[in-house]
């Protein structure tokens, strides 16, 4: 649901959603070697909240982001080319 959302508001960006049964450590792993920009976290409670947590590229997290707030800050990231 969140990756057509996001697909839709913002085209431009390349999304991916990994599914695999595996760990969360390790996923996050396998992104950060891949130098992913924001890696997004959605478990129980980011659920219920209808929030995500955000790890950017450096690993620093940030929890309880409303969607919407996210979408607004990657909007203005592509506006200044960043």
């Amino acid at each position: 649901k969140l990756m057509k959302q996001l697909k839709e508001e913002i085209p431009e960006l390349r999304i991916d959603s990994d599914l695999r049964n595996d760990t969360v450590q390790s996923k996050i792993r396998d992104a950060s070697l891949l130098k992913v920009n924001f890696i997004l976290l959605i478990g129980d409670k980011e659920e219920r909240n209808k929030t995500i947590s955000v790890r950017n590229r450096e690993g620093k997290v940030e929890y309880n982001v409303k969607i919407q707030d996210f979408i607004k800050r990657i909007d203005q990231l592509i506006e200044e080319g960043k």
